[in-house]
């Protein structure tokens, strides 16, 4: 039993120097290496055959194990477990307090030391009242920053859904724009080769014109991050080029419709819808790709942006 006194009574002292979390997890640790040096205790001692002895001893040494695995149990409170301690304690005191009433018994047996090797009330309760007011102080400092550490992970991670939602609608834009583009130039490239009449290139281009507008509108009022907003407008601008190139070339259709000169394709609106199309073909790409790179970088500015950080408890 004196050995498994010192276990005790170290497990104790481990928990009574712990200034931090980290330092009562680690004594929760060395705890639970007190537990089979009483099992050999309760070992020796079952192997006496004095019942009179056996059973007052063998009680003492398992409340003392039920004592040590209480606080072996601390080794996994964490941040989000200081709670924990509350039947921890319960069970801790219960024990304590059946080694007290105990040691009438134990000193009733009058073998020598005996009564001595007991750990007392104070050495058993010392403790407990220290980790009461070390995972308290602690509870009162982690509480706050579990809070802005939660906040803050629901703003990051929102932020970046966001940013997902808006990438995904300005990619389908872009691949929309794309198509718009890729069929004008080959309505157009038809015009110029095989001609048009006025009726249906009036349709064309009012289709076309609509479909731009409605893109357009669905990129303005896209709520983009501020990191992205240059290269953002930026894609508007072009599709608002896009517009204003078709409508030109509708008013071309009108100046040349009621003129001298029957065919369209020689107005001046005419020629700079087809100039000012081969310009925004070779702009729009390039433009994708820089929104593309700023979006990458916002989207990585975030994800690196750093959570508050733990107190030292």
């Amino acid at each position: 039993m004196v050995a498994s006194r010192k276990a005790v009574l170290e497990s104790a002292v481990d928990i009574n120097s712990a200034k931090k979390l980290r330092q009562i997890r680690a004594a929760a640790v060395a705890a639970e290496r007190g537990i089979p040096v009483i099992n050999d205790s309760i070992a020796t001692v079952d192997g006496t055959n004095d019942l009179h002895y056996e059973r007052p001893a063998i009680a003492v040494l398992e409340s003392e194990k039920r004592y040590l695995q209480a606080l072996a149990d601390l080794q996994t409170m964490g941040d989000r477990k200081l709670t924990m301690w509350k039947s921890k304690r319960r069970q801790t005191t219960i024990e304590r307090k059946r080694i007290g009433a105990m040691r009438p018994l134990i000193d009733s047996l009058d073998v020598a030391q005996l009564a001595e090797i007991l750990p007392s009330e104070p050495q058993m309760e010392q403790p407990l009242k220290h980790l009461d007011t070390t995972i308290s102080a602690a509870a009162k400092v982690i509480g706050p920053w579990l809070r802005r550490l939660y906040a803050a992970r629901v703003r990051k991670e929102m932020e970046l859904a966001s940013m997902s939602q808006y990438g995904d609608a300005v990619r389908g834009a872009g691949s929309q724009y794309t198509g718009m583009r890729e069929e004008t130039q080959s309505w157009a490239d038809s015009v110029s080769s095989d001609g048009s009449t006025y009726e249906d290139a009036y349709i064309y281009l009012y289709g076309a014109r609509e479909q731009r507008i409605a893109l357009r509108d669905g990129l303005q009022s896209a709520q983009r991050p501020a990191a992205v907003t240059v290269e953002h407008d930026a894609l508007v601008s072009i599709v608002d080029g896009s517009i204003d190139l078709i409508e030109q070339a509708g008013v071309g259709l009108a100046d040349q419709q009621f003129g001298a000169e029957d065919d369209y394709r020689n107005s001046q609106g005419w020629q700079n819808f087809q100039s000012g199309s081969d310009s925004i073909n070779s702009s729009w790409p390039s433009a994708m790709q820089s929104w593309s790179s700023a979006l990458d970088d916002a989207v990585r500015r975030v994800r690196a942006r750093k959570l508050p950080q733990r107190p030292d408890v």
